[in-house]
């Protein structure tokens, strides 16, 4: 489980835009505390509402929870000497921020498209799971991202857990992840990376997120880190795959990631011992 919310933590919300997205909401909660509620004589019905909805069930099995729709409602704080209307015009801000535009898909839409890509990558049967969809905002144009993780109740010795992060305006993936029930382990132990395996498991792994008009041109192992093995393969559009494969659950694919120019050069914010 360890290893699987690392994953999440650092591969789930990608880049340099979630960056400056997770940068400004924390500037946005300072001005909109929950806690100052008390002190402020800004009646919250002069604010936006955001509207909350009953979970529904789809036609994949799983319960859909469409995270903007069920925002809390964030209270105005003028301790930072804000005036009503700089506290108004943030917050239609930060909402804007958490609502998809008209060009975006539907969080229905987004999680049918990470349902497809995780039946794909694992098989995955999500019927009684809770889909979150979590909206994520770009700061370049079609660069809005769903960002659905599946979860059951249940122990998580016993229950696997999944997520995906789809492009909003064209619902093609960016990364998709799974905890497998038996991943409960870290290792440290240095790994002969140069061991063919690895490239072998990962182009056994990625042709099942493939268009059937694309293929590998190349393969790299690329870092090692917690026992896991990071592989990147070069594909035939000009993109790029990769695949972090743990190497105690016989190479399981606890993730994978898309790069739809190439691989940058880096698994996105991880801090990686390089695989020379």
């Amino acid at each position: 489980m360890s290893k699987f919310k690392q994953l999440i933590g650092k591969t789930w919300v990608m880049g340099t835009a979630a960056a400056m997205i997770l940068g400004s909401g924390a500037l946005l909660a300072s001005a909109l505390s929950q806690s100052a509620f008390a002190a402020t004589n800004v009646p919250s019905a002069s604010l936006p509402q955001v509207q909350s909805s009953a979970p529904p069930q789809t036609a994949g099995g799983y319960t859909l929870v469409d995270q903007p729709k069920n925002l809390p409602i964030p209270v105005p704080d003028q301790k930072g000497g804000l005036t009503v209307q700089q506290i108004r015009q943030k917050y239609e801000t930060w909402l804007a921020d958490q609502t998809p535009g008209p060009q975006d898909l539907s969080a229905q839409q987004g999680a049918a498209y990470a349902a497809a890509l995780l039946k794909q990558a694992y098989g995955a049967d999500l019927t009684g799971y809770m889909a979150t969809a979590l909206f994520i905002k770009g700061v370049a144009p079609n660069t809005d991202q769903w960002d659905v993780q599946f979860s059951r109740p249940g122990d998580a010795k016993t229950v696997d857990t999944y997520a995906a992060s789809v492009n909003a305006v064209t619902g093609s993936m960016t990364a998709v992840s799974a905890t497998n029930v038996s991943d409960q382990s870290t290792s440290t132990a240095q790994l002969n990376l140069s061991n063919p395996a690895w490239i072998a498991s990962a182009e056994q792994d990625i042709p099942k997120l493939l268009p059937a008009d694309v293929s590998i041109t190349s393969s790299q192992v690329v870092a090692q880190k917690d026992g896991g093995v990071y592989v990147v393969s070069n594909l035939s559009n000009g993109a790029a795959m990769g695949v972090l494969l743990w190497s105690q659950e016989n190479n399981f694919p606890g993730g994978y990631q898309y790069w739809p120019n190439g691989y940058d050069g880096g698994w996105a914010g991880f801090n990686m011992s390089s695989a020379g």
